[in-house]
């Protein structure tokens, strides 16, 4: 059917904020699905309503597209046919603390072990958490890894790194401020600090595709690097003490990346970024850091996920220069 609506109101979003719309509609063809929403100003509107929580309705709409506003600028909040749309509780934050309300947020545990006429065994668990709006995005990751042949430790690490995005209106363009802490019981180093700022752009932003490339300058900083045979002696034993000492080194890199994300279906995802380091205070050195990560959500239970992992560093300037780890675990939102 067909209607002209002229309209000025007031919508409101999840965060209250304001949003004015007004519109001339000629020739509108409504779907028969629509619903009537009034307001308390005196408005109609014909939509599609798609997802409601405690205080808030979502619909969407054929000019002002997908919109959220408080159930209480609805005067005709109890006529409505609500029955088919699940009511999606409140964020409280992590445990209902108030803390990171309205990020998403992932927890992992992974196990496995063996006993018997060997005995091993391998840890990992890790806590992920991002948020995004029309300003950009925080995004951070950890986590934790051990690993023990015949009770003596063979991987014993922790990594987290938090990446700050800005965007830009009008543009693919933002830029970033990245920091990741590492220790590592088996690396030349004991602690490891890297600190990366530039400009990124996006290059595919849709329902299925983020995909971002970064390039900037980083800062990084080890300490408690191991300096094998100071004196230069002829008679040097790794396995002794005093052959050896300890300093903080300081060094500048060109940071180049790419970071891919894939919405597979509706219950996968592939994730991926590679970055490399070319050495500048140290030319000739590189790093180059390789994450991938899938993940299948499970349908016995709401937000729980089987998670496949790899991650690589290779670095020239370490002893060992390859440090490839691989993991499976169980993610859980919440």
């Amino acid at each position: 059917m067909s209607l002209v609506l002229n309209l000025s109101m007031d919508l409101y979003s999840v965060n209250m904020k304001k949003i004015g719309l007004t519109a001339s509609v000629l020739c509108l063809s409504l779907s028969a699905q629509a619903e009537r929403i009034e307001f308390t100003n005196g408005d109609r509107l014909e939509v599609e309503i798609t997802q409601q929580t405690e205080t808030t309705l979502s619909f969407t709409h054929p000019i002002f597209g997908e919109q959220s506003i408080d159930k209480s600028q609805i005067s005709n909040i109890a006529a409505l046919n609500l029955t088919t749309v699940e009511v999606e509780p409140a964020d409280t934050g992590v445990f209902g603390s108030g803390f990171l309300i309205d990020w998403n947020r992932e927890i992992e545990f992974g196990l496995t072990g063996a006993s018997g006429s060997t005995n091993n065994m391998k840890f990992r668990t890790a806590f992920n958490t991002n948020y995004e709006d029309d300003r950009g995005k925080w995004d951070f990751k950890s986590f934790y890894l051990y690993s023990a042949d015949e009770s003596t430790a063979t991987e014993n690490k922790f990594n987290m790194g938090l990446v700050k995005d800005w965007y830009f209106k009008n543009t693919s363009w933002f830029g970033f401020v990245s920091t990741v802490y590492d220790w590592d019981q088996f690396r030349d180093w004991e602690h490891r600090l890297q600190v990366s700022v530039g400009p990124a752009y996006k290059i595919l932003k849709s329902d299925e595709f983020d995909i971002s490339a970064r390039m900037g300058g980083t800062g990084i900083f080890e300490f408690g690097t191991k300096i094998d045979n100071p004196n230069n002696t002829a008679d040097f034993n790794p396995d002794v003490e005093g052959t050896y000492i300890t300093k903080d080194t300081q060094n500048f890199e060109i940071m180049l990346g790419l970071d891919f994300e894939w919405q597979i279906n509706e219950t996968q995802t592939l994730s991926a970024f590679n970055y490399i380091y070319p050495g500048v205070t140290d030319a000739g050195e590189f790093r180059n850091v390789t994450n991938l990560t899938w993940a299948y959500d499970l349908d016995f239970l709401k937000g729980l996920a089987l998670k496949l992992g790899l991650r690589n560093e290779y670095d020239t300037s370490e002893t060992d220069a390859n440090d490839l780890k691989y993991n499976a675990s169980l993610g859980f939102r919440f």
